[in-house]
């Protein structure tokens, strides 16, 4: 058999196998509903998440009641779909009254967020897109998803176990913090038997986040080094035990090694 037939043979099955389809609204409403509105959403630069925008369409019998909406969100690329997708899955499961349930689809067994009093919820990603499909009871939610082609969007991640930036969660999941003073600071007269990690304990019971202020250290023979006595090992300890650490670098007076090192800069007048 000669090279160029068999090149020939292979472009022509490469062809021939169809692409994945992309995530898209339902191109016809679920069975028995009505699409009541669509709302096109511009793309947006958001900080942590890139580009995002998409598609937002309800569906149901009455305009003023809809009970099935499904959001379309379009990502710059798939890793940062999949952040999404696991910054919302996490999110939603932090709001008191969500309790875990799962959905079957075949081939699937989709997790699901039911809402106490509201609905339940559901998200998938394929790709660079993902959906988030809100339903006020189990078999709404079943239509909206089966109205999804998700069989040709294979393969779709419902579980968005992706890693979160912590960053991302540090003004809404973590937004109770408490500064950390220094680890080794203790009550007045129990020096010896205080247990520091009494502290760390706590922070993990109440499920906040640890807030550490690291400065420059004023020794003039301490040049390039941090005021960190301790806190590393804090930093450490609550690392291990899965508590989110937030550092925060905290200028002080300038230090003499940068003073000399920058004579003439720090001699110039003030403006204005």
């Amino acid at each position: 058999m000669k090279p160029i037939f068999i090149f020939t043979v292979l472009l022509a099955v490469a062809f021939s196998i169809p692409a994945n389809a992309a995530l898209d609204l339902p191109a016809a409403p679920p069975a028995g509903l009505t699409q009541l509105q669509r709302i096109s959403l511009p793309d947006k630069p958001l900080r942590g998440y890139g580009s995002l925008g998409g598609d937002f369409a309800t569906y149901g019998a009455d305009p003023a009641h809809p009970i099935l909406s499904i959001l379309l969100i379009r990502c710059a690329d798939s890793e940062k779909a999949a952040i999404a997708l696991a910054k919302y899955h996490s999110d939603l499961r932090c709001l008191k009254g969500v309790t875990e349930t799962s959905i079957s689809l075949p081939g699937n067994q989709i997790p699901v967020a039911a809402i106490a009093g509201q609905g339940e919820i559901a998200a998938a990603r394929s790709g660079d897109r993902l959906v988030i499909v809100a339903a006020d009871n189990h078999d709404t939610l079943l239509k909206g998803l089966g109205a999804l082609d998700l069989a040709s969007a294979a393969p779709v991640d419902f579980t968005g176990a992706a890693h979160v930036p912590t960053f991302l969660d540090k003004l809404d999941r973590w937004a109770i913090g408490f500064w950390f003073p220094g680890p080794f600071m203790t009550p007045d007269n129990e020096e010896a038997t205080y247990d520091i990690r009494q502290r760390f304990d706590w922070a993990k019971k109440m499920g906040v986040s640890l807030q550490f202020c690291v400065g420059l250290n004023q020794t003039n023979s301490a040049e390039g080094l941090l005021e960190d006595n301790g806190k590393r090992w804090a930093i450490g300890v609550a690392r291990d035990m899965g508590i989110p650490v937030f550092v925060q670098m905290q200028g002080d007076a300038t230090p003499g090694w940068i003073a000399r090192r920058y004579g003439d800069e720090m001699q110039q007048k003030a403006p204005g």
